[in-house]
């Protein structure tokens, strides 16, 4: 046993400091602890020792029925948010694998299209250009029908936007419909296209409506393509 010299207590041989008053603990002698025990048969600290057990017992029990109530609960809340969750992302990737099926189906009609003209024509001809951005992937065919001084290029981009919006976009840019500002306007707009203001200057182009696909897709391109060839090679 160990004793206080402060307060004159007995306590346990583990322990260093008084819990009482905090000074550090001396051993005792087996005879001095003997004498003390004879002269004091139960001690004060050690009735309220026995009653901080009866406590910490008491504790353990409501921890127990709270370990099988409470946080049963609280498991089940978080393994369902982690469900839903899951339920979320994994709709996430689905819709993104949709736009890239339809990103990639654009892009082989943009390519049977082109084919299709340089079968036609050898004044046509085409290059594609790629690139992936964190944003966005596009696929850019540069339309190309001409020679010398009469050659237009007609770039089709096909843009799968990552952020901030999700969707795939398909449009001809009509910047060579004509040689000046007021008849690019003009002639965009006959072709059905439209004109916008942007950091670049003005964007001059024709979209596709959302929903097109496969076949009428590639109605779509044959048909403004025509109108496009006419504006840009008509004479005012």
């Amino acid at each position: 046993m160990k004793r206080c010299p402060i307060c004159d207590k007995m306590w346990e041989i583990n322990k260093v400091f008084c819990p009482w008053d905090g000074y550090r603990l001396k051993e005792m002698t087996p005879e001095e602890v003997t004498e003390r025990m004879a002269a004091n048969a139960i001690e004060p600290q050690f009735e309220i020792f026995e009653e901080i057990r009866k406590m910490d017992k008491t504790l353990l029990d409501s921890v127990a029925e709270f370990g099988a109530t409470e946080t049963s609960k609280l498991v089940d809340i978080a393994i369902s948010a982690l469900e839903k969750r899951r339920e979320r992302d994994q709709e996430n990737v689905r819709d993104q694998m949709k736009l890239i099926d339809l990103f990639n189906l654009h892009c082989r009609t943009m390519q049977y299209f082109v084919d299709r003209l340089k079968g036609q024509s050898e004044l046509f001809s085409f290059q594609i250009e790629h690139r992936d951005d964190v944003d966005q992937m596009y696929m850019v065919f540069v339309v190309s029908f001409g020679q010398a001084q009469y050659r237009r290029h007609f770039p089709v981009k096909i843009t799968y936007f990552r952020d901030p919006v999700r969707e795939v976009t398909f449009e001809i840019n009509l910047h060579d419909i004509a040689d000046n500002k007021d008849k690019r306007h003009l002639k965009t707009e006959r072709v059905g296209g439209k004109a916008e203001t942007n950091i670049f200057g003005h964007k001059y182009f024709i979209a596709a409506p959302k929903g097109l696909e496969g076949i009428e897709l590639l109605q779509w391109l044959e048909n403004s393509f025509k109108d496009v060839f006419k504006q840009a090679y008509s004479v005012d």
